[in-house]
């Protein structure tokens, strides 16, 4: 959680409009030593 601000800094700058919603979870450690995960849905018409 010390990142979200980071995150949330970061999708102000790269998403327009209207944000996707996200998923936060709070571990101890990722996978890999990584600092970051992200989910991600897309919808095709």
């Amino acid at each position: 959680m010390d990142a979200y601000t980071f995150v949330n800094d970061a999708y102000e700058r790269y998403v327009d409009g209207e944000v996707p919603a996200r998923t936060t979870v709070d571990v101890c450690d990722l996978l890999g030593g990584a600092a970051v995960t992200v989910d991600g849905v897309v919808a095709l018409e």
